[in-house]
């Protein structure tokens, strides 16, 4: 499993407009995000069908979140932009696996399959529970480079 562009896309735009609170017009979220205009355009549309963007037409226009940056999860925007998460393709319903056609049973008796169902619940639990209000606070008490906080070498940690 990995997160695509579009989705790191997705939750950069929440972010954006979760830090700034207010309409946003679609050009300074672009140049925020450090993404082309046209792809932030395509990916607020999707943004807006699934419930978590608003936008308001005219001078002052531009887009909000639609809902609380609290309420929306990152496992929500991972599923709105690209479908379920699943770590192992046997979980997707069109897949047919070898081992069961050849044993005559099915995933639900592979011992694998049940493990890794359960890493697979145990990954959209963590997703369900981390919001993009979390995402934000993480941010303003980490200052430095995302490179820096994962290695551990912020001023803060020093």
């Amino acid at each position: 499993m990995k997160i695509t562009s579009e989705t790191d896309y997705a939750l950069r735009i929440l972010r954006c407009l979760g830090q700034n609170g207010d309409i946003v017009g679609s050009k300074t979220i672009a140049e925020q995000i450090a993404v082309p205009e046209r792809f932030t355009l395509k990916i607020l549309r999707k943004l807006m069908i699934s419930g978590f963007v608003g936008s308001k037409q005219g001078p002052g226009g531009g887009y909000f979140l639609a809902r609380d940056n609290e309420d929306i999860t990152v496992l929500e925007v991972i599923e709105a932009v690209d479908g379920p998460i699943l770590v192992n393709k046997c979980f997707s319903p069109d897949y047919k696996c070898t081992r069961a056609a050849r044993l005559g049973n099915t995933p639900k008796d592979c011992y694998f399959h049940c493990f890794i169902c359960r890493v697979n619940q145990e990954i959209r639990s963590k997703l369900a529970q981390a919001t993009i209000a979390q995402a934000i606070r993480f941010e303003e008490k980490n200052p430095g480079s995302a490179a820096d906080i994962i290695l551990g070498s912020t001023e803060q940690s020093k």
